[in-house]
């Protein structure tokens, strides 16, 4: 998310727009300047990468097995 924090801040800046059009607002940018996760996310993608480190093994198996 941090390395493409160009991409997101467009993104949050059209739903701020969005959401703030009734009240006149006109938004000139958006920097995000802090970005923090819950607890349980790094948990995750340190599951998906396991998860993914032993799909490589298993291929890796099946294809010397040949």
């Amino acid at each position: 998310m941090v390395l493409k924090s160009g991409q997101v801040s467009p993104l949050i800046r059209k739903e701020l727009a969005e959401h703030t059009k009734d009240f006149s607002l006109i938004l000139g940018g958006v920097v995000i300047t802090d970005l923090s996760f819950s607890q349980e996310y790094p948990a995750a993608i340190e599951t998906k990468q396991m998860a993914k480190q032993e799909t490589l093994w298993a291929l890796f198996l099946v294809e010397n097995a040949k």
